[in-house]
């Protein structure tokens, strides 16, 4: 019989590649359930444009609708474009998002593979690099992150991330001995700039593969030999992330109130996230039924980090572990890689910037840290041990941790194969979620339980007696169906004024002008409609929230819709001055201000609008030729008035 290392040549790979085959074949089977999800949260306010696209005007309109959204994600924007006559069937976008997951699973692997062939053989370098992928594939802090459909750009920005760095890798290596100086900093520089914009027009923490190559750099590429290689690095990867901090400080990024959406500060959102911080790597390490989530409304926020010994402990364990790798970095090095990598991956979404404070995605790449500590730990604490015994005994604990491992993975995809299954198990993990509970509540409604929709909804009034969502979310149901008692006009109308607001609030608005527009509400005018706009607009805690711009469309439209066209003209331009207004909000005022026949006003907001494409080529591309039918009609309205 053949030992191992007598095999032909050829049969080794032909071994590796029948073992990925089987891995992958069985992370497809286990993922089909979740491909019957549905389209969650932002999905339907970011891809509902979809349904627009018909030509290339149209498509190009679509792509630069997210315009005000820092870099406009285009590359994002455009696969899904790519996929418009699939809308809105969720399970083409969600195949889309996992195909470009197991994509990423393998640049992990030629990332690690890489990376431990530096100082490893190449046989243990294929070995250790196809567990770290193959954890990293199944890892169940990724699941929402490849079924949250929107989360494609989280997927895509790291599939260029890690594109830029292995390519940049591989050319380190080849250019190292390289005499031709000027070509080598050429193509790696060209290299690095074409992925480090893919992954910024994907996501903008694409920018933190300046974090992710620095890193690299210190840890595993000191040694290079092509001269004034460090003004290369300071250029092309320090000086963006000052220029991004710099950025952050001048927008008031940085500097922040406490908002009932954003209840912390700067400070409070660092200290809190350190405690969030060691939860993933919990998360990571051992996950766990009920670990992960759509939604994390639900956190217990510390406001306070001197009476927090929760939140004293996790930044000091923080500083502890960063020093302690730091130091045994000669010896274990992978310590130091492993966080380093784990907490450069969260700079932008887990420190001061103002953001909700906990999401799964955040970790899709930074996990990678974290699981490669993990096998390089095992690895190392195996090398060490001589018993036969024990190894044994280690491996069928190595065997049970990863059968543990995906079935969690499994259990997910059947948490989301349907609106039900996905519903229940937030319910159930998350119940103190404020989302779920609206989430859970609109689907009882939906489907005719009645009954159990009144129960809940009471239930949640009684636990949030002054909050304006509820209150509207029972007039929206009473209005749609007899069986929920129906607010007092005066209850509804004295919470708007003095109630508190969530987030929920506006979609429950959109909902209220849905219902009255398209005829549903039997019982709710418009003019009820705007009475409760009006009292919104009083409320002290919402009249200087960017709700209040919602506010003002819906209003105005209100008006549209029973065509008292000056009356909606006046709603807008009481609101133009108040703040800097976006192009499509003077749209809606040209579109109002045409329809009242007030022609000179009209002309003056295209002016306007025109003066604000100036410094956006790209949109004015897409706009031009309804700006110049405005023209065109105004101007046939007036010779016609002139005859």
């Amino acid at each position: 019989m053949l030992k191992i290392q007598e095999y032909p040549n050829f049969i080794q790979p032909l071994l590796f590649i029948l073992l990925v085959v089987l891995v992958l074949f069985f992370f497809n089977l286990l993922s089909i359930p979740a491909l019957s999800g549905t389209f969650e949260l932002d999905d339907f306010s970011n891809l509902s444009g979809l349904a627009k696209i018909n030509d290339l005007d149209s498509a190009l309109r679509y792509l630069l609708s997210y315009y005000s959204h820092g870099t406009g994600r285009p590359v994002s924007l455009f696969t899904f474009a790519l996929q418009h006559n699939s809308w809105p069937n969720p399970y083409d976008f969600k195949l889309f998002n996992l195909i470009l997951h197991q994509i990423n699973a393998f640049l992990i692997f030629l990332l690690a593979f890489q990376l431990i062939k530096l100082n490893y053989t190449r046989s243990t370098a294929i070995k250790l690099s196809l567990l770290i992928s193959a954890l990293w594939l199944f890892a169940p802090i990724h699941f929402f992150a490849v079924f949250y459909t929107i989360q494609r750009m989280t997927l895509l920005s790291s599939f260029f991330i890690l594109i830029g760095i292995n390519v940049h890798i591989f050319l380190r290596h080849k250019f190292n001995k390289e005499n031709n100086v000027l070509k080598s900093y050429l193509i790696i520089s060209i290299s690095f700039i074409i992925s480090t914009l893919l992954a910024l027009l994907s996501k903008e923490n694409g920018i933190l593969i300046c974090i992710y190559l620095l890193i690299i750099e210190f840890l595993f590429l000191n040694d290079s030999k092509l001269k004034y290689w460090s003004l290369w690095r300071v250029v092309f990867l320090i000086s963006p992330i000052i220029l991004l901090i710099v950025y952050l400080i001048l927008s008031n990024k940085l500097s922040y109130s406490p908002t009932p959406q954003y209840p912390f500060d700067p400070l409070s959102r660092l200290w809190n996230e350190a405690v969030i911080l060691w939860e993933y790597i919990y998360s990571i390490i051992i996950p766990t039924p009920g670990a992960y989530g759509l939604v994390y409304d639900d956190i217990n926020i510390i406001q306070s980090l001197w009476k927090s010994p929760e939140a004293i402990l996790a930044v000091l364990m923080i500083v502890i572990a960063v020093l302690t790798s730091y130091y045994y970095k000669s010896r274990f090095p992978f310590l130091l890689f492993g966080l380093l990598w784990f907490l450069g991956g969260h700079l932008l979404e887990s420190t001061a910037v103002k953001l909700e404070l906990r999401f799964d995605h955040r970790n899709y790449l930074p996990a990678f840290g974290i699981i490669y500590l993990l096998v390089f730990s095992s690895y190392t604490s195996l090398n060490l041990i001589h018993s036969k015994l024990i190894k044994c005994l280690i491996y069928l604990l190595i065997t049970g941790y990863l059968a543990f491992y995906v079935n969690n993975y499994y259990q997910l995809t059947q948490s989301w194969s349907s609106e039900t299954a996905l519903i229940n198990y937030q319910i159930t993990h998350h119940p103190k979620s404020l989302r779920t509970q609206y989430r859970y509540l609109t689907h009882l409604f939906n489907k005719g339980d009645y009954k159990n929709t009144a129960i809940l909804l009471s239930k949640m009034e009684h636990e949030r007696p002054k909050n304006i969502s509820l209150k509207l979310t029972r007039l929206l149901f009473s209005s749609l169906h007899p069986a929920i008692v129906a607010p007092k006009t005066s209850d509804y109308l004295q919470i708007a004024r003095q109630g508190d607001y969530d987030r929920a609030i506006d979609s429950v608005m959109m909902a209220l002008f849905k219902c009255i527009r398209d005829n549903l509400c039997q019982k709710l005018t418009f003019h009820e409609f705007r009475d409760i706009i009006a009292m919104l607009q009083l409320n002290p805690k919402i009249k200087h929230s960017p709700i209040m711009d919602l506010m003002t469309v819906l209003k105005s439209k209100s008006y549209s819709l029973e065509e008292k066209w000056p009356e909606a003209v006046k709603v807008l331009q009481n609101a133009e001055n108040n703040k800097k207004r976006r192009i499509d909000f003077y749209f809606i005022l040209l579109q109002n201000q045409y329809m009242a026949n007030d022609y000179d006003a009209a002309k003056k907001t295209i002016q306007i609008i025109e003066n604000k494409l100036e410094s956006k080529p790209l949109i004015k591309t897409t706009v031009t030729n309804t700006l110049d039918m405005f023209k065109y009609n105004i101007k046939q309205k007036e010779s016609h008035n002139i005859k």
